[in-house]
């Protein structure tokens, strides 16, 4: 991939921001840094940088794509109430994978999990409507 001061400005604010970005994210805080760049430059960079591997992209149905630098094993909760992107701690899941292998006869070389609900946040005041007791 070659250089650019427009890339590393886009990869450095994904990698600074810790609340999954949108495009549109990202966007706005590029521009403070760069003032003339457009909506469309950011989009290709950001695509770019899926493609290298740099960033990974957290596609939502029915909502706008997000980015993440975390390439460590974690996994993404989205709210379904206040559509908040979160991270949870990565579990072991490989034995699961190895299983599948086994059993479809495929070959698993990557795998995504995004968990739906409703966080902490949208729960308060609304545990008896879910059946949730608090501690």
């Amino acid at each position: 991939m070659r250089y650019s001061k427009q890339r590393e400005t886009i990869l450095n604010v994904v990698n600074h921001s810790s609340d999954h970005p949108t495009a549109e994210m990202v966007y706005h805080k590029v521009k403070k840094l760069i003032p003339n760049i457009s909506l469309g430059t950011v989009y290709r960079n950001l695509n770019a940088l899926v493609e290298a591997s740099q960033i990974k992209r957290i596609s939502i149905p029915k909502d706008v794509d997000h980015f993440d630098h975390r390439h460590d094993e974690h996994y993404h909760f989205c709210c379904t109430e206040c559509h908040h992107l979160y991270d949870l701690p990565g579990i072991t899941i490989h034995q699961l994978v190895q299983e599948l292998e086994q059993d479809e006869m495929v070959k698993i070389m990557d795998y995504e999990v995004l968990f739906y609900g409703i966080c902490s946040q949208c729960l308060k005041g609304k545990e008896d409507s879910y059946g949730i007791k608090r501690k």
